[in-house]
């Protein structure tokens, strides 16, 4: 009885067997990484990336997990902020105390106010533009900074005239409440996690920024002589931690040609 089974051609038997020598499901050391078919499969079944896609798939893989533009935008908050309140002081007409008037003064009245509107503006967007690039963080920690930054523009837009005032002073309130919670959320537990994203650092600069606020909600409740003061001290220390956590997540993130092998 003849044999039933398809032959075979020595080429395609030759073609086959180099098949299971590129896509074997075990370590190829060659590369360094995993690149059988299998290993794809339960990667991407489970929803997840597998690791040597990460490590291996080219320069954009091993970029580092916060891009330049966020970093960017970090580092612009805090200079933008005194830049534009500087600036928008000296534009203004005698009798502006700088110690007993806030910056929301400046942006509404007096021959500043573009200067000072513009600069809560990019201040805000900095914010946003921030939280988009520090892919490292949880969502609610970027979710929150985003917002912050949202309230930033609902502050320009509705600015401390006599029908605006609980508009503005709600906005205020709120976003300075969300950048003082904000270290909080930014915490990790991982070992290699960026200095600015643990426990212990993270836990006293929310101190210190909630510390601000009551100082800056204490002194507008009292009628302090020194609210200015206090205003720009609290304002002026906001942006510093965003900073600070793009500055140091960058730092420990793996640049090209840091994969392990």
């Amino acid at each position: 009885m003849e044999n039933m089974s398809p032959r075979v051609a020595p080429g395609a038997a030759a073609a086959a067997g180099s098949d299971r020598q590129i896509w074997p499901c075990t370590d190829d050391r060659r590369v360094g990484a995993r690149t059988g078919p299998c290993e794809q499969v339960r990667a991407f079944a489970s929803g997840g990336v597998p690791q040597w896609a990460r490590r291996r798939r080219g320069p954009r893989a091993t970029a580092p997990v916060v891009p330049v533009w966020a970093l960017l935008a970090a580092a612009l908050s805090p200079v933008i902020l005194v830049v534009t309140a500087t600036a928008a002081r000296w534009m203004q007409p005698p009798g502006y105390s700088p110690l007993g008037q806030t910056l929301s003064t400046l942006a509404a009245h007096g021959h500043g106010h573009a200067v000072m509107t513009a600069g809560f503006l990019a201040v805000a967007c900095c914010y946003v533009v921030t939280a988009v690039g520090l892919r490292v963080l949880r969502m609610p920690a970027r979710i929150t900074l985003a917002l912050a930054g949202l309230c930033g523009f609902v502050l320009t837009v509705f600015p401390p005239a006599p029908r605006a005032v609980p508009v503005h002073v709600a906005a205020t309130a709120v976003g300075a409440l969300l950048i003082a919670v904000w270290p909080i959320l930014v915490i990790s537990r991982e070992p290699d996690a960026a200095a600015a994203c643990r426990a212990p650092v993270a836990i006293a600069a929310a101190a210190v920024l909630l510390g601000l606020l009551g100082w800056l909600a204490g002194a507008a409740i009292d009628g302090w002589s020194l609210l200015g003061l206090a205003e720009r001290v609290c304002v002026f220390a906001q942006p510093v931690w965003p900073l600070a956590v793009a500055i140091t997540s960058r730092a420990s993130s793996p640049h090209p040609g840091s994969a392990e092998e």
